[in-house]
């Protein structure tokens, strides 16, 4: 074989490996061709997100990548994506939120962040180490404008990867809040009959308490008693707290033991209310979120009713 067609060959062939392992490489490890476009929170930090917008396909594999937001007295807050995005990315958007983002803005986020996890007065976002930065500055308070990227407000409107667009409007409201205590299950009334939950309410009509007892059932139909022991005031009308199950001896046990009671940290749950008969419970139990309108269950009429002191 004459030498210049052998050089000619063995450069074609280097040049096919090259391109191969180009075209093979955004299929395992292309992630960082996204940009923060939006940030959003509530004045008490509960209701948080970041939208994100791809600017190619093929950047869907954020699995051990993290996201970092710092500014404010706390530590650098940190997310690390535990999966990847379910599909192609061309023209695709993703959201970030917290465990209150469901039910205000009535879509389901991406990944879950703890509530907080942005500072309210400004800071800096940190997204695939590096692969985009954002130092934002004091995020709007009003509960329905978000901060955009060029650093104007405008109405929230978040796009989560399935292509469902939210809106929040939480303004914050003045006056005690509403008396929820009661029996509550899914609305409309009667829809979703076989489950329920049982709310108590205690405190100062300003900053109330909840215990929630939720009773339902798990995913091989088992009878699941849930419970929030202590569901905090994280604005007007709204609570917020951790959702454990709990195990103990037989309700025929002889003596009692207290000692084999146990309680395990399952996920979260946030309550919101419009008034003193309907709400939305959102949840994250076991990594399964969801977002349920909840109106209170009337067996009898009139309905009791409880009075909240004032201090």
């Amino acid at each position: 074989m004459r030498p210049a067609l052998v050089r000619v060959r063995r450069r074609f062939f280097c040049f096919a490996l090259a391109a191969a392992a180009v075209v093979a490489l955004p299929a395992h490890a292309a992630f960082h061709l996204w940009t923060i476009g939006e940030a959003f929170s509530n004045a008490d930090g509960t209701v948080q997100y970041i939208e994100f917008q791809a600017l190619t396909g093929g950047q869907q594999f954020l699995s051990g990548h993290t996201l970092t937001a710092s500014g404010g007295t706390a530590p650098t807050r940190s997310l690390s994506f535990a999966t990847d995005l379910p599909g192609d990315t061309s023209g695709k958007r993703f959201v970030v939120g917290t465990p209150g983002f469901a039910a205000a803005a009535g879509i389901a986020p991406d990944y879950v962040i703890p509530a907080g996890f942005l500072n309210v007065g400004g800071g800096t976002i940190n997204f695939a180490e590096g692969s985009d930065t954002w130092t934002y500055g004091a995020l709007p308070t009003d509960g329905r404008n978000a901060l955009l990227r060029n650093g104007s407000s405008a109405a929230s409107t978040p796009t989560n990867f399935g292509g469902q667009t939210g809106a929040i409007n939480i303004a914050p409201v003045s006056g005690p809040d509403v008396n929820v205590q009661g029996l509550w299950w899914r609305a409309p009334a009667g829809s979703e009959s076989g489950w329920g939950m049982a709310i108590t309410q205690q405190g100062p009509a300003a900053d109330t308490i909840i215990f929630v007892a939720w009773y339902t059932y798990d995913t091989n139909g088992n009878p699941l008693w849930l419970v929030i022991t202590r569901g905090e005031r994280v604005g007007p009308n709204a609570w917020s707290g951790t959702i454990f199950q709990t195990r103990g001896p037989a309700f025929s046990a002889v003596p009692w033991d207290p000692a084999q009671v146990t309680a395990t940290a399952v996920g979260t749950g946030t309550l919101r209310f419009t008034d003193a008969n309907n709400g939305s419970f959102a949840y994250n139990v076991n990594g399964v979120l969801q977002t349920k309108d909840i109106t209170r269950q009337i067996y009898a009429t009139p309905a009791g009713t409880c009075t909240i002191p004032a201090n």
